[in-house]
């Protein structure tokens, strides 16, 4: 099923703009790998609301026995994707509208505004963790469209729970130049105890030979910073270890530290704010597939972010 979602279905989907979510579809996740038969009695746990466990099964059980005509069924699902592909473009359109005019009321923006909007909406919304990303990856975005020099190519960003360990992968954002790893920060999303954090980080290091002579690391955390003296230790050691010094800092901290970048390179408080919250609300609006090429579904938090423009 991974295979036929990857090479067919995926593909099909992303071209006719029906539905982004990742190559390999629902199959992705290990739950539908389970070596059970997809009865009405499936054993694996599914993380969904119960009745809609129950109406997935029963759908797959239907069809199956005859109960429904699969061309129907996938013309009608066609159909719902079709309506809610221009759902979403109309609020796309409504939410991008929404920006510019929130934007002229808040004239002159501040860094303090930004921020606040950014955080109330991360906070009002689900996998907030991956828009802690969506949001320090926009940020960076901006500095880059600014002309301020990160020092190499900002990465586009990653799929969402890509196996860092695996991929090699120092952080969630990262600023590279050629192979060599300049800049990587990890978004930690109520995590503020970092010591298997500091652990697999120094494991990654080790297993993919990355050169950490040029880059700058650390881990950014929401909504709060706590520091433990064990992780300090730890921070120590593997700046004694690897020549890495390793940074923690709270969401706020790290953006007036792009902030006051941005100023060193000559540009405006104002003009990094308005592009920071361009930058976050068109990837979220999927109008930045190079830069931020989001392929889970992203309704509810355009959704979210248009009622607190509004």
């Amino acid at each position: 099923m991974r295979t036929i979602d990857a090479e067919h279905i995926i593909p099909t989907l992303r071209k006719y703009e029906l539905l982004r979510i990742n190559q390999y579809g629902g199959y992705m996740t290990r739950t539908f790998a389970e070596n059970y038969p997809y009865t009405k009695f499936y054993k694996a746990e599914i993380r969904a609301k119960q009745q809609a466990r129950q109406r997935w099964l029963q759908v797959v059980d239907d069809l199956e026995n005859g109960g429904i005509d699969a061309d129907a069924a996938l013309l009608y699902v066609l159909q719902l994707l079709w309506q809610l592909s221009e759902a979403f473009s109309n609020l796309v359109q409504k939410t991008l509208s929404s920006l510019e005019t929130w934007i002229d009321k808040n004239e002159p923006l501040s860094i303090n505004s930004a921020i606040m909007l950014v955080k109330e909406h991360i906070e009002e919304s689900e996998a907030r963790a991956r828009l802690l990303e969506v949001a320090m990856h926009a940020l960076l975005q901006a500095l880059d469209e600014l002309g301020v020099d990160l020092g190499g190519k900002l990465k586009p960003l990653m799929p969402m729970r890509t196996a860092n360990k695996k991929h090699g992968n120092v952080g969630d954002v990262e600023v590279l130049s050629g192979n060599l790893h300049v800049e990587a920060w990890d978004a930690k999303y109520e995590q503020p105890y970092l010591s298997d954090a500091l652990d697999e980080l120094a494991e990654k290091i080790h297993e993919h030979n990355i050169d950490v002579s040029e880059l700058h690391f650390g881990y950014v955390l929401f909504p709060a910073k706590k520091t433990y003296p064990e992780v300090n230790h730890k921070i120590d050691d593997i700046d004694d270890r690897l020549g890495l010094r390793v940074q923690i800092l709270a969401f706020d901290e790290w953006v007036h530290e792009q902030f006051i970048r941005s100023q060193n390179a000559g540009i405006s408080k104002e003009n990094l704010t308005k592009a920071w919250l361009q930058a976050y609300t068109e990837s979220l609006c999927l109008k930045r597939r190079d830069e931020a090429p989001i392929d889970e579904p992203t309704f509810d938090w355009v959704e979210s972010l248009a009622s607190k423009l509004a």
